[in-house]
C-alpha cells in the first residue's frame, strides 16, 4: 500500500506562512531603494558643495533630517490630496514665515540693546 504524499512539506508550509505577502515585500523593497537613494544623494551632494561652496553658503543649505524629510513628505501629501488641506498647508507655512521673521527682529533689537548697553526693561519703560 502506497501512502498519500502530502502536498508540500511541512518546512516549505511553515516557511510560506513566515514570509511576508507580494505587496509588503513590495513595499519594503520600495523603501529600501528610496532610502538608499536619499543617501547616496545625499553623500553626493555634500561632497561637491564642499568643494565648490564656501563653509558659510554650506551651512544654509544642509540638507534635511529625516524627520524634516516625513514631515515635508506628509504636508506635501496633505496639500495635494484635497482644497481644505492645501489651504491648511498653505497656512502654517505663512504662520511660520511671519513667526521667523518676527523672531529674526527680536533677534536683531536684543542684538543692538547689547552693543547700546542697554537691557530690555530699560528701553521699554
Amino acid at each position: 500500500m502506497a501512502q498519500a504524499e502530502p502536498d508540500k512539506p511541512v518546512v516549505a508550509k511553515v516557511a510560506e506562512e513566515a514570509l511576508p505577502k507580494a505587496e509588503t515585500r513590495a513595499l519594503w523593497s520600495d523603501v529600501a531603494l528610496r532610502s538608499a537613494t536619499r543617501i547616496v544623494r545625499n553623500g553626493l551632494l555634500d561632497t561637491v558643495l564642499s568643494k565648490v561652496m564656501t563653509p558659510e553658503a554650506r551651512a544654509q543649505t544642509k540638507p534635511n533630517s529625516l524627520g524634516m524629510s516625513l514631515i515635508g513628505m506628509a504636508a506635501a501629501r496633505i496639500a495635494t490630496k484635497s482644497l481644505p488641506g492645501a489651504l491648511l498647508v498653505s497656512g502654517g507655512l505663512i504662520a511660520k514665515a511671519l513667526y521667523d521673521r518676527g523672531a529674526a527682529r527680536k533677534a536683531d533689537a536684543d542684538a543692538e540693546q547689547t552693543e547700546t548697553g542697554e537691557t530690555p526693561d530699560q528701553h521699554e519703560g
